[in-house]
């Protein structure tokens, strides 16, 4: 059974009001007077949360965050100028990746994802991070940046999927931590974008590797995309 140990002080008259204000539609069965002895521990189940009929909200610099997970091997690759889908056996593990070339005088290559956006959403702003490995080779301060951007198709609506995705956010530029050979996990710096859709979208994400902004010339080699949101109250 859970428990929750108290720390032998009782709150204070203002104390307690601001906790029952917390809890106002809640139900507190009787706690005895042996249980809130100095160390004594007392049972969770004295906490009865059934009365709540509404969701419990909270402030903002505490609301939790939901998360969308875009891997490797859920992206769809173009025929033409597309990142390499390639599987890594290694010693322990087997794993896919996106390697994003370099580019030199080639157009910067692409994968993209759909997904739907959970009912849930209800926030203006999302927060996007890249995982990747830089590919053996590449040099301690290198850096690599990549380039995220979004459609909105709303359901319903007769909208074309196959539209111009709109202009991208930069998300980098992530400097290399360490000299060849170089297999360790990166994650970029979280970028901030305005959320283009609402709940109920299809979503098309078109992700590139921006190589005219950054300066490693070997693969940078994409394991995932989080794509997270803040929430205000439970729901789900």
């Amino acid at each position: 059974m859970a428990t929750i140990t108290h720390g032998g002080t009782l709150p204070n008259e203002s104390d307690k009001d601001d906790f029952y204000a917390i809890i106002d539609n809640a139900t507190l069965s009787s706690i005895a007077n042996a249980d809130v002895a100095a160390g004594a521990e007392i049972a969770a189940t004295k906490l009865d949360l059934t009365g709540i009929d509404t969701n419990m909200t909270y402030a903002s610099a505490n609301k939790p965050r939901r998360s969308i997970i875009l891997t490797a091997g859920g992206a769809t690759i173009p025929s033409a100028g597309g990142a390499e889908r390639a599987q890594t056996d290694g010693t322990n593990v087997s794993y896919w990746t996106l390697n994003f070339d370099n580019g030199g005088s080639q157009a910067d290559e692409e994968a993209y994802w759909q997904f739907v956006v959970p009912d849930s959403f209800d926030d203006d702003d999302i927060f996007v991070t890249v995982y990747y490995i830089p590919a053996d080779g590449s040099t301690a301060g290198d850096t690599v940046e990549f380039n995220i951007s979004f459609r909105a198709v709303g359901a319903n609506l007769g909208e074309s999927i196959d539209a111009a995705v709109a202009s991208g956010t930069a998300i980098g530029a992530d400097v290399i931590l360490n000299a060849t050979p170089n297999d360790e996990l990166h994650a970029t710096e979280e970028a901030t974008v305005t959320a283009p859709w609402t709940a109920g979208d299809l979503v098309i994400v078109k992700l590139i590797r921006d190589t005219s902004e950054d300066d490693m010339e070997e693969d940078a080699k994409v394991f995932a995309v989080k794509i997270e949101w803040k929430k205000d109250k439970d729901s789900d």
